[in-house]
C-alpha cells in the first residue's frame, strides 16, 4: 500500500472514530468503547494531551458541546415547536434525533429534515385521553409546517424568473385553452395537509394555552414571492391541482387528476381555476 492510500485509510479511521464518538448513545466511556470497535482507534492516538486538560475532559467538552449546539440549530428552524412544547421536552427530542437520525449533509439546512418523521414515529402510543390527544399530535403538524417554511426560504423561487407578474391575470380575464395552456409549480412551495391549523398558532404560547385546541383539517400553499414568506389556505381541489403538477403539465390534466382525488368535476374545477388564477400566482403557488 502506497503513503497516499495509508494517510487515506488513517483520515478515514479517525473521521470513523469521531463520528461514533459524537453520534453513539451513552455516556463518554461507553462511547470510547464504540469507537474503538468500529475504528481500531482510541483516544491516545486521536486527541492530543496538554498539561492543562487531560484527553478525556477535551473530548468531553467537544462531544458534549457539539450535540447543544446542532440541538440550539434546531431551535432555531423549530422555534414554534419549541415554544408550543417547551424548551426541556424539546431539547430532549431534539438531542434524541440528532443522536440516532445524524445529519450526513455537510450544510445545517438539512439537520432537520427527519425531524417531523422522528416526532410522528416516537410520540406515545396506547390508550390516550381524548383531552390530551392533540398535544401528542400536534408537535408533528408544528414540525411539518416549519420545515416547509424553512424550505420555501431556501429552495429556488420565482425571483429569477422570466415570467409576467399578470400573465395569469389576463388568462382568467379573456380565457385560454386549457388543453394546451401548461402550468409549473416553483421548488419554493411547499404544500401540506395538515390535522390542525398550527399556522394559526402564536409564539411564545406553550401547550396549557392550547387545552381546548380541535382537529381542524387544513390544506397550506407555503411559498416565496420577492423573498417574502406566503401562507395560503387552500380548498381541496385547489391543493390537489398543485399536487398533481410533477412539472410542466397543462391545466386540463391537472384538473382531471385533481377531480379523482376530490368530489369535484375537472369542469367545475376549471371554472373555478378563471377566478383563482391570479391570485395563485400571485401567491407564489405556480406559474
Amino acid at each position: 500500500m502506497n503513503n497516499s492510500s495509508t494517510k487515506d485509510a488513517s483520515l478515514k479511521n479517525i473521521q470513523l472514530w469521531m463520528q461514533t464518538v459524537l453520534f453513539s448513545r451513552g455516556d463518554l466511556k461507553e462511547k470510547l468503547q464504540a469507537a474503538k470497535s468500529a475504528s481500531g482507534l482510541d483516544i491516545a492516538q486521536t486527541v492530543k494531551l496538554t498539561r492543562e486538560v487531560s484527553s478525556y475532559k477535551r473530548l468531553d467538552i467537544y462531544a458534549s458541546g457539539y450535540v447543544l449546539r446542532l440541538t440550539e440549530c434546531l431551535k432555531m428552524e423549530y422555534s414554534l415547536l419549541a415554544g408550543f412544547m417547551g424548551e426541556a421536552l424539546f431539547e430532549m427530542f431534539a438531542k434524541a434525533h440528532i443522536v440516532t437520525l445524524p445529519s450526513s449533509s455537510w450544510t445545517l439546512t438539512h439537520l432537520g429534515e427527519q425531524f417531523p418523521e422522528y416526532l410522528k414515529k416516537t410520540k406515545p402510543t396506547g390508550k390516550i385521553p381524548a383531552d390530551k390527544m392533540a398535544f401528542i399530535e400536534i408537535p408533528y403538524d408544528i414540525a411539518c409546517y416549519e420545515r416547509a417554511t424553512a424550505m420555501a426560504m431556501s429552495a429556488p423561487g420565482l425571483e429569477e424568473l422570466n415570467t409576467t407578474p399578470n400573465e395569469l391575470g389576463l388568462l382568467s380575464m379573456f380565457g385560454c385553452d386549457f388543453n394546451t395552456t401548461t402550468f409549473n409549480t416553483p421548488e419554493c412551495l411547499q404544500l401540506l395537509s395538515l390535522e390542525y391549523c398550527v399556522h394559526q398558532l402564536e409564539y411564545g404560547k406553550n401547550m396549557s394555552e392550547y387545552s381546548q385546541i380541535s382537529k381542524t383539517p387544513v390544506y397550506l400553499a407555503v411559498s416565496r414571492v420577492q423573498y417574502r414568506l406566503q401562507i395560503t389556505e387552500l380548498s381541496q381541489w385547489q391543493y390537489q391541482l398543485l399536487l398533481a403538477n410533477k412539472g410542466e403539465m397543462s391545466f386540463a390534466n391537472a384538473a382531471a387528476i385533481a377531480a379523482n382525488k376530490c368530489d369535484e368535476t375537472a369542469q367545475s374545477i376549471l371554472a373555478k381555476l378563471l377566478t383563482w388564477l391570479p391570485e395563485a400566482r400571485q401567491k407564489g403557488c405556480l406559474y
